[in-house]
């Protein structure tokens, strides 16, 4: 007696018919009618009675299935459980980078601090053509690193997501425990999807860019255009980030259109500004004009506002 004698036995119990039951596994009739007299032999009963209209289930084979069926959901079971264990925890982060971003500098970074903070998580890296259309399912991967395109983020229905700059976007699946960990921090996904214009983003991370590498901040790290303890926008309509919700709330509330940034240490929130939209260039030049004092208040830790 065997398990694919006993799916044969189900499936023929189920539909009536030997035929019927060989097309739908894709077996030929006389497979079938060979498993069902393998059982019959080993158990000596008959299972089915045979009529022109096809088969039906004796008494014998009645009882039977009824013992069967909650056996064989059990095996079933047991064999999903195997394959999700097989994709969700066999110790592996798998990744699928846009073609445009599969040789980007921020994700090889990004894969070089999880081998350090896990080394005993292998990454799986796929450079597929991710259409905004196409879901993160549960089987499909665990993040996605994607060229950022309008209506993206709606379109995939996602809540824990991230801009890693201007034009690229990594989406994680937040059931994965590994997400939980490492890249949610990393990244900063913790916080409220808003949005922003690319325009805005250039501007804030000058202001980042020349802060870190005038060296008044020497306990930042800074790897490409992404900081290793998360930094938040805040605007309105245009683009995706993240922020925390007491700085979304508070900003927002002042002006629906105010870019908001946020930079925490983890330690304390040294400085907060934020520029309210204008022209191009005099915004560019008021921020210009502005890093000088925000460096200036670096130096002693402090804390700089600003609303232009």
């Amino acid at each position: 007696m065997t398990i694919q004698e006993l799916d044969y036995f189900i499936e023929v119990a189920r539909v009536g018919s030997i035929g019927q039951a060989g097309a739908n596994l894709y077996v030929s009739p006389q497979a079938i009618s060979k498993a069902i007299k393998n059982l019959e032999n080993s158990l000596k009963h008959e299972l089915f009675s045979r009529n022109s209209k096809g088969v039906r289930l004796t008494v014998f084979g009645e009882a039977f299935l009824q013992e069967v069926l909650p056996i064989m959901q059990s095996i079933n079971g047991l064999s999903d459980f195997g394959k999700k264990y097989s994709i969700k925890e066999d110790n592996s982060l798998r990744v699928y980078l846009d073609t445009i971003n599969s040789y980007s500098y921020r994700v090889n970074l990004f894969t070089q601090q999880y081998r350090c903070e896990h080394p005993g998580i292998a990454i799986r890296s796929e450079s597929v053509r991710i259409t905004s259309d196409q879901p993160l399912h549960d089987d499909l991967c665990d993040i996605m690193f994607l060229c950022n395109r309008p209506g993206l983020v709606n379109a995939q229905k996602c809540e824990c997501f991230t801009l890693f700059s201007s034009n690229t976007v990594a989406i994680a699946n937040r059931k994965h425990p590994i997400c939980n960990t490492t890249l949610l921090h990393w990244s900063g996904f913790s916080g409220i999807p808003v949005f922003l214009r690319s325009e805005e983003v250039y501007y804030a991370q000058s202001i980042i860019n020349k802060c870190v590498n005038s060296g008044f901040y020497p306990n930042l790290s800074y790897r490409g255009d992404m900081m290793l303890d998360p930094f938040y926008f805040v605007a309105n309509n245009d683009g995706i980030a993240f922020v925390p919700d007491f700085v979304a709330e508070f900003f927002m509330k002042l002006s629906p259109e105010i870019c908001v940034l946020d930079f925490d240490t983890g330690i304390v929130t040294d400085y907060i500004f934020a520029v309210r939209r204008s022209e191009k260039k005099e915004r560019k030049e008021r921020i210009e004009h502005y890093i000088n004092y925000v460096e200036c208040r670096l130096k002693s830790n402090g804390r700089v506002m600003a609303i232009f």
